[in-house]
């Protein structure tokens, strides 16, 4: 009986090591990547720097140019377009595409040919476009994960890097930023609801907070951030989310935070800078009332620990 329990709390003490030992590769948008910094850390880091990269379009509605133009950056880094598979799921109709309806996808997410390429994959990436897109197609209406999304986790968990830009990057944190004009993100209306984001051109759209896919726990992600001078959406963000959301990164374009799961050490690569926000939430968000604040501003190469960065 001892035995047992003994064999049991240790199985339990190595389940959160066990079931964080990938990376993510978290890339803010606009990635030019000229000396390939960020896509060589991505090879770098797979657990089989000659295996396969699966993309998932999801966020896409030019589902077949972002395939393309990713397929052609990963070839600079020596990752053959053999070794890339395209993951058929989408919501748009790429109308660049000729023979293809990207919409007939729209299912995809317990397709067992697709969830194939994933699990075959060393690396899954994200596309940009909306990230609202990614989570409808890949979560379940009663929040439950989809097969699909099942079998990334598995991968992350089993080693793989998870990588993903601009609206890839959005959904990443247990909390997601789903739209908003960043000049009203600090008074204007706060929402959950998704509709909200559909106003007239030129309106400024409210700051719309939602849940993401999880993969960085406790966090919010914002990105295109200097150059869409998101500070403050970053802020608010972060206090209002809910949740276990208690921190947030604002990344910017061609710049990429690269986490590794399993010790919680991360790096920044690219040609930018991160912003990291830590906020003391005082429970007033409508006003958008805080106690505590930590903020910094680092560019690539410096490197940090996550937990201790962020005070725990």
């Amino acid at each position: 009986m001892r035995k047992w329990l003994i064999a049991a709390l240790l199985g339990l003490c190595s389940t959160p090591l066990a079931a964080e030992s990938g990376s993510l590769l978290i890339v803010g948008g606009g990635m030019r990547d000229q000396d390939g910094a960020i896509l060589f850390r991505l090879r770098a880091q797979m657990p089989d720097p000659g295996g396969r990269v699966a993309i998932i379009p999801a966020a896409s509605g030019e589902a077949s140019v972002a395939i393309s133009e990713l397929t052609e950056k990963l070839a600079a880094v020596g990752i053959a377009p053999e070794k890339v598979s395209a993951v058929h799921i989408a919501m748009i109709d790429d109308e660049l595409s000729s023979g293809v309806d990207e919409a007939s996808w729209a299912g995809n997410a317990s397709d067992s040919a697709e969830i194939a390429k994933i699990a075959a994959a060393d690396a899954i990436w994200f596309t940009g476009g909306d990230q609202l897109r990614t989570f409808r197609l890949l979560v379940n209406p009663d929040g439950s994960d989809t097969p699909m999304l099942a079998a990334i986790r598995t991968r992350l968990a089993a080693g793989a890097v998870v990588a993903g830009t601009s609206a890839g990057a959005a959904i990443m944190g247990s909390g997601m930023i789903v739209c908003g004009t960043p000049d009203i993100a600090a008074t204007g209306q706060l929402s959950r609801n998704p509709a909200d984001c559909d106003v007239p051109d030129e309106q400024p759209v409210p700051l719309v907070l939602g849940k993401g896919l999880g993969f960085l726990k406790g966090a919010v992600i914002d990105q295109h951030f200097s150059q869409r001078n998101r500070w403050v959406r970053l802020l608010r963000a972060t206090a209002c989310a809910g949740g276990d959301v208690r921190y947030g990164f604002g990344i910017d374009e061609d710049s990429a935070l690269l986490i590794r799961l399993e010790n919680g050490r991360a790096e920044i690569l690219g040609a930018g800078g991160v912003a990291r926000a830590m906020v003391g939430k005082s429970g007033v968000c409508e006003s958008f009332a805080f106690d505590r604040l930590t903020l910094s501003y680092k560019r690539a190469g410096y490197k940090f620990s996550i937990k201790r960065g962020l005070g725990d």
